[in-house]
């Protein structure tokens, strides 16, 4: 499957490519020069954002099921990337990683409020669990 990044001005800035069979490996990221941006230049979803509040997932699939999400493509942040969102003026910002990256979600959201003047909340997801199998876990269980 291809994904596509676009820029804010509607272009596709970048492609990422995940395999749906077994196998390695299981993203397929471009050769540097194949697209006019970097991976850590984009983030995807920014053709989705249509409410004030912004999720910050690690991967497509997990930001794809969350209205309002992006996915960085890791489990960083870059500066361009911080000044992508800052650009986007939301409400708040969730960083959302994968249970086992929680230092790195604080990292994340430590970088993002150093231009961001909202609010920025980490998300406690599981260890073991990502954001879309606990999307998918009945509320009282999320909530325990």
């Amino acid at each position: 499957v291809y994904l596509p990044l676009v820029t804010v001005t509607g272009a596709v800035g970048y492609c990422i490519a995940r395999r749906m069979s077994v196998g390695e490996p299981r993203y397929l990221n471009p050769k540097n020069g194949a697209y006019s941006y970097r991976k850590n230049q984009v983030v995807w979803g920014l053709h989705r954002l249509l409410i004030p509040d912004l999720t910050l997932c690690e991967g497509i699939f997990d930001a794809v099921h969350y209205p309002g999400a992006m996915a960085l493509l890791g489990k960083t942040i870059s500066g361009a990337q911080c000044q992508l969102i800052e650009s986007l003026k939301p409400h708040t910002v969730t960083v959302m990683l994968d249970g086992e990256a929680y230092k790195e979600a604080v990292a994340v959201a430590k970088a993002v409020s150093v231009g961001y003047p909202g609010p920025v909340y980490v998300a406690p997801i599981p260890y073991g669990v990502d954001p879309d199998e606990y999307r998918q876990q009945p509320e009282k269980e999320r909530l325990a």
